[in-house]
């Protein structure tokens, strides 16, 4: 039932009563939500002054006797004895992505924003410091396991369904109502703790999946917020799945592309491409064996790096523009055999809270795709690294009992909200058309392409990200106005080749 409906249906219902004295039993409404302050859970950072509490919500709106949850906030403070009523808060990707465990990190990136205005940083329902969690350590260990072993793709996923079906049984058995854990409600809550803190008005700053966070805060709140930087769109519209092969493929044919065309990358590393695919057949046929520690813990694993695990891992280095210039550099050297250098990027799940990721996913990505739309967009993909998307997500969504999303949730937004758009031309998860597709709804949106930049523009790449800083400044002073985006014409990748 759409908003308007309700009001008319409401509207009715009570001219009923008036008339008859009565419309059906009256229903109790949910408790509201309220905002209590206690200590950070996490270790605050020197220098900043954090004000730490719990938001306290309905886990399921729909019913007005459904449990609370508690989520864990963040209010940094600006040093500005003056600041702006507007505070800007943050709104992390994944879905399922953990914030607060980051805060050192964040409140670095968002220096500038904090000269002027209070910023405020959350774990989302069921991520993090936030209660009730639906991280899934099951998955977790069953992934690190299988890092040490050389398995083929069927026995990998076989694994990972299961471990996803162990840690669906456990947390059901908590009493925790998984298809409560959606966009929808995650709006919902951004909206209520603006108005438990008092605010009026704020600014979104949503990236990755907090760009699709915040395009929902727009289309089904937009009353209290003044402005939205979106940071790598990831739009309601796209399918996720059906596109993740292809828009890999994209990232790396432009590095290829542009190391090729670049004399100092060509002389270096000539026949990039090439070479890489001759990487990827070595480690199919004889796979290395290298040790990586777990951060933040003891714990080392004997990771078996295979095609698929060296292909993975190159990804996710284009995500971040700060190794993109590397990465020519490390498929040579790892050609050579020459493994010093390999970055640890086989964690990342220990960042991230598994069971808030596949409410959201299956109910809102896999409800409206399907494994014949995924083999239809991957056909004409590279076919070695088509072979990697044997995505085992509609497997483990037919049993995760995710809310089917309502069709509004693969449809685009539209909105008249001040909106910054920022992408990075190698976005190796949300490519820039993802960020023009979302622009076109938007009748405030200002696009900008950061050149060599990968996943995230604020805070990184050359300069410390200066460029993106004081866009992002100047763009939150005067959000109807279009930020002077000069600093761009003198962005540029410089593959690193003196070493």
């Amino acid at each position: 039932m759409t908003r308007t409906q309700f009001i008319s249906l409401l509207s009715v219902c009570i001219l009923i009563a008036l008339i008859l004295g009565g419309c059906g039993q009256a229903t109790p409404t949910p408790t509201p939500a309220r905002f209590e302050a206690v200590d950070c859970m996490f270790p605050v950072p020197a220098g900043y002054t954090i004000d730490c509490g719990y938001l306290f919500v309905p886990e399921d709106r729909s019913q007005p006797d459904s449990p609370l949850i508690q989520l864990h906030v963040a209010i940094v403070r600006s040093p500005n004895q003056t600041p702006a009523p507007d505070p800007v808060v943050y709104l992390e990707g994944g879905p399922g992505a953990h914030t607060l465990d980051g805060i050192a990190y964040y409140v670095t990136i968002f220096q500038n924003v904090l000269g002027d205005r209070d910023v405020i940083f959350l774990d989302q329902r069921g991520v993090g410091y936030s209660r009730p969690s639906l991280n899934c350590p099951e998955v977790e260990e069953q992934i690190f396991q299988d890092m040490t072993l050389n398995l083929s793709r069927e026995e990998g996923i076989q694994h990972y369904v299961q471990a996803n079906q162990a840690c669906h049984d456990r947390l059901v058995s908590e009493g925790i109502h998984l298809a409560a854990y959606t966009s929808a409600a995650n709006a919902a809550d951004v909206n209520d703790l603006r108005i438990a803190l008092g605010y009026s008005e704020w600014n979104l700053y949503g990236k990755s999946y907090g760009t699709r966070l915040a395009l929902t805060v727009m289309r089904d709140y937009p009353e209290g917020v003044r402005s939205v930087v979106l940071d790598s769109v990831y739009p309601p519209q796209v399918d996720l799945f059906a596109e993740e092969a292809g828009i890999m493929v994209r990232s790396f044919d432009l590095l290829f592309e542009r190391c090729a065309a670049d004399a100092s990358c060509s002389d270096k590393y000539p026949e990039l491409r090439t070479v890489f695919y001759e990487l990827v057949a070595r480690l199919d046929a004889e796979p290395v064996t290298l040790a990586f520690a777990r951060p933040g813990t003891a714990q080392s694993y004997e990771v078996v790096v295979n095609g698929d695990r060296m292909i993975v891992a190159l990804w996710g280095l284009m995500y971040s523009a700060d190794y993109i210039p590397w990465v020519p550099r490390y498929i040579y050297e790892f050609h050579q055999g020459r493994w010093g250098d390999m970055p640890n990027v086989f964690f990342a799940y220990d960042s991230m809270s598994e069971g808030m990721r596949l409410s959201v996913q299956c109910g809102e990505e896999v409800r409206f795709s399907s494994p014949e739309a995924l083999e239809a967009a991957t056909a004409s993909v590279q076919p070695r690294l088509r072979a990697i998307f044997n995505e085992p997500i509609f497997a483990v969504c037919a049993a995760w009992g995710a809310k089917p999303a309502d069709p509004v949730e693969n449809e685009p937004v539209a909105s008249d909200i001040p909106t910054l758009i920022l992408q990075g031309d190698y976005d190796p998860a949300t490519p820039p058309a993802w960020g023009q597709l979302a622009a076109e709804t938007l009748s405030q949106a200002y696009y900008l392409e950061f050149p060599g930049f990968g996943h995230g523009v604020l805070g990184v790449g050359l300069g410390g990200g200066r460029c993106s800083r004081v866009i992002v400044d100047t763009f939150l002073a005067v959000p109807d106005s279009a930020p002077d985006a000069s600093c761009l014409t003198g962005l540029r990748i410089f593959f690193v080749t003196n070493y």
